[in-house]
């Protein structure tokens, strides 16, 4: 949920090994809450993609739980 992230936890992994190109989330957030979906693609050539850039355009580093491969 929104109210779980901060600058050293950006949440827990939610899904992994999705090769479609869109998700559904089936569980709702509490009322007051939302979910917040940070995407981070992945390529057998590439490896994983980066998850951008955050505030002043410093990287963001990847924290939380990690998704199985």
């Amino acid at each position: 949920m929104s109210s779980d992230l901060s600058v050293t936890h950006m949440g827990e992994c939610r899904a992994s090994g999705i090769t479609a190109l869109e998700w559904e989330d089936a569980e709702v957030p509490p009322a007051g809450e939302a979910f917040v979906y940070l995407v981070r693609g992945d390529s057998p050539g590439c490896g994983p993609g980066t998850l951008g850039f955050g505030a002043y355009g410093v990287p963001r580093v990847a924290t939380g739980s990690t998704c199985p491969e």
